[in-house]
């Protein structure tokens, strides 16, 4: 019945899902919308994104942590602020102990798709991370590490 049930209302379904991960009314993102429309009609979206739904609300992403950590290289992480699915607090506290090496970036106005919300500030913090430039003004990493 699942799969099914998933298939049948996937549009709804996934709607309600883009509203829970933007922390600004998604109607504001209209680029977003027609995206989003678009890849839900892709053959075999459905299926992969129940199949998603199902694997991470049935684990803990702490293992996905633990795994960046163990590669031992820099690692940037770009977080909502005000990100209901993962809260902020909380990734702040799984990060530490499983990737001492990282450094987050707090990132205002945005909930769990900040590339959306803010998505200047997002592909500035990006392309500086993977350029090894040091962050503009504009778009400053305001959390270091956490030690």
């Amino acid at each position: 019945v699942g799969p099914w049930y998933f298939r049948h209302w996937f549009k709804d379904i996934m709607l309600d899902h883009l509203k829970d991960n933007l922390a600004t009314d998604y109607r504001g993102h209209p680029n977003v919308l027609t995206a989003f429309h678009r890849q839900l009609v892709v053959p075999g979206t459905a299926d992969a994104m129940y199949s998603t739904l199902r694997r991470t609300l049935l684990r803990d992403s702490k293992e996905d942590f633990r795994g960046l950590g163990e590669l031992h290289r820099p690692t940037r992480v770009v977080w909502g602020t005000e990100d209901r699915l993962v809260p902020f607090a909380e990734s702040r506290t799984a990060l530490e102990s499983a990737i001492p090496h990282h450094e987050l970036c707090a990132v205002k106005r945005a909930a769990h798709l900040p590339q959306v919300e803010q998505q200047r500030l997002f592909n500035a913090l990006v392309t500086q991370f993977l350029a090894g430039l040091p962050d503009e003004p504009f778009a400053p990493c305001d959390a270091r590490p956490l030690r």
